[in-house]
């Protein structure tokens, strides 16, 4: 006994030896970059009251003590631009040291997947312009990226997971494009080291990069507090819930054409004879949104039981779906009858041909598989499904569906759910999944534990997931986490983000339109040392990932170059200031129009005005020295101008540089 009782006191005192052992972030390891001129801050972990020093090879050294959290911070003095030098962190038993070690500029790079999209894209869908040529040439040893490690939880944590990569051929392919392009630009324009931290989510709504208390005071996140309690007492329930779950091993990401190589456990709900008893009910259409399985991805089938009793044996007959989201199978009496699983196959009505052989007298069953995989799901136009016959309906078919969500996309796997002990009724209640769509869930994981690493400054480029959201809370949201990121860093620093790109895709998404969401970034511009690179030319009609991110970074540097590294390049696009109206038209003057404005396309200009009624009419315009002046024939007395304030649109107002404007509203 007395045996045992040593070595339990043995491992005892090597566990706690362990825990009070000297180390630092993970920011400060082998080859990372530290801002130049700047005390910057260092900070780990150690044993309380421990002395602990750190020594810069150009000749600084601080000192510090452990606290009585267990953690240091020091303050580094570092000198203008150079190395490569080294890092010394000491403790009476303990050596760390850090090489390879640059001193230059260091930029923050946030925001969702158009941030996160890495050099070498994301094949064969998601490419980067010339990325081989890209990759082949990004031999730039002096440009860095730590790319913090993708994670996320409702509890603040103290570090974060990632490596400094030096930017060479082999590493190119993994640094966020949009960062690389911006790098690239200020390091051949100021011969500096450039050092990237690639802090960015895909899928991340802006709610995600804010903590609780910036949050709470918005509608739409009113009952947060009492929800992150509840997440908190009950999320390992969850949790091991779902580890029951049987894996359907899908390991294609959001593929869609994969979903129809993969075998799901639930091929039964299909079948005519399956016990439908205890599903769910609904009327169609109805999205997900609508039938109380919010925020949910993943599988839902759909059962309906019909007689079929007059129709012309001569004429073909075919089942009516309307518009769903985003792929499908459609069964008869357990044969497939039809599927749509092409990625342009998204959105488009569902119209499936009913063999005859397979009707039968009385009963038949009609088994609709949706899967989705991202944002609105469902039955998602206003048309009822019917069956047609010489394109006229003969039987509806919107009353009394059953349905039953029978596996979810969580966390980058989709497990399926069952009839019995893992049935999706069963399935513990959280106000929300802790994944990086939850609130707060990025910034207590990639924001929070980077605070207070010394920067020059943020690039951000995110929007899309909040498109469905209005555009002024977007807009409150937004100038909240520039004003909350400058207080966590406690200094004004600036920010320069990305205006969403315009998307063919969102023109019949309910409720989304990136116009106005694009406004409420233009909006955000009244904050202080802030600038928005306009990529209103660079959308891609049919992909929310833009293809030539080198555009993008490149907008995104040049206000960085001008606002603070002081070189002279035009840095924006025309930027719309004022309007007058007077004898029936608008007189619009703008900011940045760099020696000129530019008319692309006189004739579809993407312009329109409206009178005192808000009628919108198409335009004519005309550039008069640095003014632009839009009519119509329509109105008489105009109050209201429009540009480009659609969803998707090629745009035609530009500077004599070259630059873009943004889509814009403006009233008297």
């Amino acid at each position: 006994m007395k045996k045992y009782f040593f070595w339990l006191i043995l491992v005892f005192i090597s566990t706690v030896c362990r825990a009070q052992e000297l180390s630092v972030s993970k920011l400060f390891s082998d080859g990372v970059v530290l801002q130049q001129k700047s005390k910057v801050p260092i900070w780990g972990w150690g044993a309380i009251g421990e002395k602990v020093t750190v020594t810069g090879s150009w000749g600084n050294t601080t000192i510090a003590k452990v606290d009585a959290s267990g953690r240091w911070k020091v303050s580094l003095q570092t000198p203008k631009f150079g190395g490569p030098f080294q890092l010394k962190i000491t403790s009476k038993e303990t050596t760390i040291s850090i090489k390879d070690v640059l001193i230059g500029e260091v930029w923050i790079c946030s925001g969702q997947s158009n941030m996160g999209m890495p050099l070498r894209g994301w094949m064969p869908k998601d490419s980067i312009y010339n990325y081989k040529e890209e990759i082949r040439n990004a031999n730039y040893p002096e440009i860095r990226m730590f790319n913090v490690k993708k994670s996320y939880n409702i509890l603040p944590q103290k570090d974060v997971g990632g490596s400094w990569l030096v930017c060479n051929p082999e590493n190119a392919g993994r640094f966020s494009a949009v960062a690389y392009f911006f790098g690239r630009e200020l390091h051949t324009n100021l011969d500096v080291p450039i050092g990237l931290l690639n802090s960015s989510f895909g899928g991340s709504p802006i709610e995600a990069w804010l903590p609780e208390e910036e949050l709470t005071d918005l509608s739409r996140f009113h009952n947060l507090e009492k929800e992150l309690v509840e997440v908190k007492a009950n999320v390992g329930v969850y949790d091991a819930w779902i580890k029951g779950l049987e894996d359907a091993k899908f390991n294609h990401g959001r593929n869609l054409l994969k979903f129809e190589e993969t075998m799901l456990c639930d091929q039964q709900y299909r079948d005519l004879d399956y016990n439908d008893i205890n599903w769910l009910t609904t009327d169609l259409p109805s999205n997900w949104e609508d039938l109380d399985i919010k925020n949910y991805d993943g599988v839902v089938w759909y059962r309906k039981d019909f007689e079929l009793a007059k129709y012309d044996t001569n004429q073909p007959l075919h089942v009516y779906l309307g518009k769903l989201l985003d792929v499908d199978e459609c069964y008869l009496n357990g044969q497939l009858i039809g599927k749509s699983y092409q990625e342009s196959d998204r959105r488009k009505a569902r119209r499936y041909e009913i063999p005859k052989k397979l009707l039968r007298t009385g009963k038949n069953t009609l088994a609709i598989r949706i899967i989705d995989v991202w944002g609105e799901a469902g039955f998602v136009s206003e048309e009822k499904p019917k069956i047609i016959q010489n394109e006229k309906p003969i039987l509806q078919l919107y009353k009394d569906w059953k349905y039953l969500p029978s596996a979810e996309y969580i966390n980058r796997r989709l497990q399926c759910f069952d009839d019995e002990n893992y049935a999706y009724t069963k399935k513990p209640y959280l106000p929300f999944i802790v994944e990086q769509k939850a609130p707060t869930a990025l910034y207590n994981t990639m924001i929070k534990p980077i605070i207070p690493y010394k920067i020059k400054g943020f690039i951000w480029y995110q929007g899309e997931s909040n498109t469905n959201n209005p555009s002024e809370e977007y807009e409150k949201l937004f100038s909240k986490l520039i004003k909350r990121w400058r207080s966590d860093w406690n200094a004004e620093i600036p920010f320069y983000f990305a205006q969403i790109a315009p998307l063919k895709n969102y023109d019949n998404d309910k409720g989304k339109n990136t116009a106005e969401l694009r406004e409420a970034q233009f909006k955000t511009q009244k904050l202080p040392k802030t600038g928005m690179a306009v990529l209103l030319d660079l959308g891609d009609k049919y992909n929310i990932h833009p293809h030539k991110k080198q555009d993008v970074g490149k907008r995104l540097a040049y206000w960085a170059l001008n606002k603070d590294y002081k070189k002279e390049v035009v840095f924006s696009g025309p930027e719309i200031s004022s309007a007058i109206y007077k004898n029936g038209k608008a007189f619009l003057s703008f900011k940045h129009i760099a020696d000129g404005l530019v008319l692309k396309n006189s004739e579809e200009n993407n312009f329109e005005i409206a009178g005192e009624d808000g009628v919108f009419y198409p335009a004519k315009v005309a550039i008069s020295g640095d003014e632009l002046i839009v009519w119509s024939e329509e109105v008489n007395n105009p109050t209201q101008v429009k540009y480009a304030f659609t969803n998707w649109v090629e745009p035609t107002l530009y500077n004599k540089a070259g630059l873009p404007a943004s889509s814009f509203k403006i009233e008297r």
